[in-house]
C-alpha cells in the first residue's frame, strides 16, 4: 500500500491569525517560518525540535526527556545556526540525526551579527478612521560580527493588503542621509523583506543609528514587536487624536503564544490634541515578543 512519509519541525515563537487577499483565515509569524527551517533539516519519517523548545519538552517529565536527543548545530537558511534535536520514541520517529553540511556563507549580512543597545518604536495614528498608522523605527546597532559590513536586512509585516511601493518606506541614517534600498526579496501582500544599503562599512564592534519609516494601517488596534538580540534600552510611543478613545496594555507573548501583562505598565500622557501612551524598559531579551495594543 502507498506510504506517506512526512518530517517535522518543531519551534516556539508567536503566531498570527490574519486575513489573506481572498478574506479567509489564515496565519503567519516567526514561530512558523523557524519551524519550517527545522522541518527543512529532517529526513522522511523525523521530527526534529529547536533547542527553544526541545529543552521545555525535556523539562516536563522524565519520560519526555528520554525522546529528545542532541544531533548537533545545523546552518539553516541565511547561514544562520540552530541547535537541533532528534524527538523519537521506540516504535516512532528516526534514530539517525541529518547531516550536518557544509553550507556556502550568505553575504548578506543578517540583523544577528548586530547587537541592539538601544531601540525606538514610535506609532503616529495619522487616520483613525482607518487606522492607518507611520512607523518609525529606530536602531542603534553594534556590529559584533568579525569583519565590517555595509548591508542590513529589514523585515516588516502588516494586517492590510499592501504593496512595497505604496508603504512610502525610506531608511536614513544617524545623519539623516537616505539610504539605497538595494533589493526587495519579498514583497507579498502583508509581507515584507528587503536589504539596505549602509552609507559606509561598519567596523566590528562600532555603532550605526539607522531610522526606517513607513506607513501601514493597523485596524486591529495592535502592533508585534519581536527582538532579534538582546536589547539595554526599549521604548515604545504611540501617539494618537484625542477624541479616539484608547485602552492601552502590553503584553508579553511566551513561547506557547500565552499572553500576559508586561511587568512595567504603560503610560498615559493626554495632551491638548493628542493622547501619548509611552512604554520604556531596561534588558529586554532576544526572542521575546511583545504585543502592542491601544
Amino acid at each position: 500500500s502507498d506510504r506517506l512519509e512526512i518530517r517535522i519541525g518543531i519551534d516556539a515563537g508567536a503566531v498570527y491569525f490574519i486575513k489573506d487577499l481572498m478574506g479567509k483565515n489564515n496565519f503567519w509569524g516567526p514561530g512558523i517560518i523557524m519551524a519550517r527551517r527545522v522541518m527543512d533539516l529532517a529526513r522522511p519519517r523525523q521530527i526534529l525540535a529547536s533547542a527553544r523548545i526541545a529543552n521545555v519538552i525535556r523539562r516536563l517529565t522524565p519520560e519526555y526527556k528520554t525522546m529528545v536527543h542532541y544531533c548537533g548545530e545545523y546552518k539553516i537558511k541565511h547561514g544562520e545556526k540552530l541547535q537541533i534535536y532528534n524527538i523519537y520514541g521506540d516504535t516512532w520517529g528516526h534514530r539517525v540525526c541529518p547531516p550536518i553540511k557544509e553550507v556556502e556563507p550568505t553575504p548578506l549580512p543578517l540583523i544577528s551579527n548586530f547587537l541592539f543597545p538601544k531601540i525606538e518604536l514610535w506609532l503616529n495614528i495619522t487616520e483613525p478612521k482607518t487606522m492607518m498608522t507611520h512607523h518609525t523605527w529606530i536602531w542603534n546597532m553594534v556590529n559584533i560580527s568579525n569583519s565590517s559590513t555595509d548591508q542590513v536586512k529589514y523585515f516588516i509585516t502588516g494586517d492590510v493588503p499592501r504593496d512595497f511601493s505604496n508603504l512610502n518606506l525610506n531608511v536614513r541614517d544617524g545623519s539623516g542621509k537616505k539610504l539605497k534600498i538595494l533589493s526587495v526579496n519579498v514583497n507579498k501582500p502583508l509581507e515584507k523583506e528587503f536589504i539596505v544599503q549602509l552609507s559606509k562599512p561598519v567596523k566590528p564592534n562600532h555603532t550605526v543609528v539607522l531610522k526606517m519609516e513607513y506607513d501601514w494601517e493597523e485596524p486591529e488596534r495592535k502592533f508585534h514587536y519581536s527582538l532579534a538580540t538582546d536589547c539595554k534600552k526599549f521604548t515604545y510611543l504611540l501617539t494618537i487624536p484625542k477624541r479616539i478613545e484608547i485602552k492601552p496594555r502590553v503584553l508579553k507573548v511566551d513561547p506557547a503564544r500565552q499572553r500576559v501583562h508586561a511587568p512595567v505598565a504603560p503610560q498615559i500622557i493626554y495632551q491638548r490634541q493628542h493622547s501619548v501612551v509611552r512604554w520604556n524598559v531596561k534588558n529586554l531579551r532576544a526572542s521575546e515578543t511583545y504585543q502592542f495594543e491601544w
